[in-house]
């Protein structure tokens, strides 16, 4: 799958969020959001701290409604009211926090519509604290949604300038950013249709369960892993070194 290989010829992210707002609106773009709810609700419940930041395509903060952490900022390039004062208006490639601030970061297909998605990825590995979780819900590539944005126009309405990053390439770079993978779930095994133009097959359900990679989204969820530790030698080891230890008899003098 293509990324944008030259980002003059793809539109801002600022530009494609009011589209990707409009398309929220239809049916496609609503059954879309169902599916993504379904994966964070039950990642969300799991996740706890105090300060979370989020970058999303969504304009209004419903896919937190499962979140147990106590307080949300919106990374967004423009304001946006359903978020009121929760929000920082900012470049998604630079993030105005101060390294090492915050226990959750959610990236909410944020990685498939920004010019520069290793950057955006970097400031939000860069916030994060040690111990700390990453939450990023793409598109999948290797999906019957990845394939017909190519086959059909009116499909491409939501993925036309998606990035359509791999999981695989994604997992690399956590790595070099020093995250391991806790998480990876995909949901979306169908046609990116409305909602009961066709009966919802039951192999979609098969695949959930099977946990195929084949879904139209994934989630994947990081741990910010612990760093500069010095390894303490087990008391145990050095208690059994001693008693294994021969113990030279001197002689006697007389």
């Amino acid at each position: 799958m293509k990324f944008w290989r030259n980002v003059k010829q793809r539109p801002s992210y600022s530009a494609v969020l009011p589209i990707l707002h409009q398309w929220l609106q239809t049916g496609v773009g609503k059954r879309f959001l169902a599916s993504g709810h379904q994966l964070l609700d039950h990642t969300l419940e799991s996740v706890f701290g105090y300060h979370g930041v989020v970058v999303s395509i969504c304009e209004t903060p419903s896919i937190l409604q499962a979140s147990r952490v106590a307080h949300h900022t919106l990374i967004t390039p423009f304001s946006l009211p359903a978020w009121g004062a929760q929000q920082i208006i900012a470049s998604p490639s630079h993030w105005p926090l101060r390294p090492r601030s915050v226990d959750m970061v959610l990236i909410h297909h944020g990685l498939d519509y920004v010019e520069r998605p290793h950057r955006l990825l970097r400031e939000a590995c860069k916030v994060v604290i040690p111990g700390g979780k990453i939450i990023i819900v793409g598109f999948n590539p290797w999906s019957l949604w990845g394939a017909s944005r190519r086959l059909r126009e009116r499909y491409k309405r939501g993925g036309k300038y998606a990035n359509f990053i791999a999981v695989r390439r994604l997992q690399d770079w956590l790595t070099l950013l020093n995250f391991s993978v806790d998480h990876l779930q995909y949901a979306g095994f169908t046609l990116p249709i409305a909602q009961g133009k066709i009966a919802e097959p039951a192999w979609e359900k098969r695949c959930e369960r099977w946990h195929l990679p084949f879904g139209s989204l994934y989630l994947l969820k990081a741990t910010r892993e612990l760093t500069g530790m010095t390894p303490i030698r087990p008391v145990w080891r050095q208690l059994r070194e001693t008693l294994t230890t021969p113990t030279l008899v001197e002689p006697n003098t007389r």
